[in-house]
């Protein structure tokens, strides 16, 4: 809010003055950002929109509006099966050789709720913006985009961090919501379109949605062919790369047919893959017959290491 007052209430400094969802006086940001998102949408109706909505919840410190603390106290973590687990033989030298403590567990755990929690504020939200537009009849022409930034390893492979080669750090939800009047093929209810949908897909997907046509080059596809047709041809390999420049890869489709992730690191070159349909893999140090993924070749498949 820059230099006006009130100040906006940083996000992990809790402030619901209301146990009513995006009420005004609720200085909690996803509250506040819900309040101006509303103010937006009532101050014209006529016209055609974007939103942009980019709350910070759940995110670290993990702080809850005050009217949902607790709310999930007693859930329990679901454990992936590479918790405190590293690829074996040959594990790369980078990951932890000592197991997590308990002390580790419980954190992370109490972490999980706290984020579990924070977003409640953003369905609030969501939920909010849904009744505007159904109440205003504009529901049936607009298009949700739902996706996060980034995963979390939050004890996979021994990890606590954001940046990582595994699927873990690198897989966000990404969920678009197309409405039979704008996306003709689409049907009732949630369809998997299986597909290597990327975060650059969002904008050539807009456009096209708008019926506009970007002047410059763009890197991602839009996602209107598969809205409208979940079984229609889509790209068969994508790029990974991390914003450290520490670990490049290619993900897709190898000369076998199944999926593989190829991996390499810019400190020791080694190659790493994982298939979609079995959470096994392999490190290599030396080319290896079998597929191949472009130009790489697909090492034996022995090890865990998705």
């Amino acid at each position: 809010m820059g230099d006006a007052a009130p100040e906006v209430t940083r996000y992990n400094e809790a402030d619901s003055t209301s146990s009513a969802a995006c009420a005004a006086g609720n200085l909690y940001s996803t509250d506040l950002m819900c309040r101006q998102s509303l103010d937006f949408l009532t101050a014209d109706q006529a016209t055609p929109f974007f939103l942009c909505v980019a709350p910070a919840a759940p995110h670290s410190p993990n702080v809850p509006a005050d009217r949902h603390a607790g709310a999930f106290s007693s859930v329990v973590p679901i454990q992936h099966p590479d918790y405190n687990q590293v690829p074996s033989p040959n594990p790369p030298s980078y990951l932890p050789t000592t197991p997590l403590s308990a002390n580790f567990a419980n954190r992370a755990a109490r972490a999980l709720r706290a984020a579990l929690e924070g977003n409640l504020a953003v369905d609030d939200l969501i939920g909010a913006l849904h009744d505007q537009l159904s109440s205003d009849a504009r529901l049936s022409n607009t298009v949700w985009i739902f996706i996060s930034d980034n995963g979390y390893a939050a004890g996979e492979h021994r990890l606590s961090n954001k940046q990582c080669e595994y699927l873990v750090c690198h897989r966000v939800p990404f969920v678009v919501v197309c409405p039979t009047g704008v996306c003709a093929g689409n049907t009732a209810g949630a369809v998997n379109a299986d597909d290597y949908t990327l975060n650059i897909d969002i904008a050539p997907t807009i456009a096209a949605l708008a019926g506009a046509t970007p002047t410059i080059p763009v890197d991602g596809l839009s996602l209107v062919p598969i809205l409208d047709n979940p079984a229609a041809s889509w790209r068969t390999q994508w790029f990974l790369h991390e914003s450290d420049a520490r670990v490049d890869g290619i993900v897709g489709v190898a000369s076998d047919g199944h999926t593989y992730k190829y991996v390499e690191f810019t400190d020791t070159v080694r190659g790493r893959c994982t298939t979609s349909t079995s959470i096994r893999g392999s490190w290599r140090t030396s080319p290896a017959t079998g597929p191949t993924l472009g130009s790489k070749p697909i090492s034996p498949l022995v090890s865990p290491c998705i």
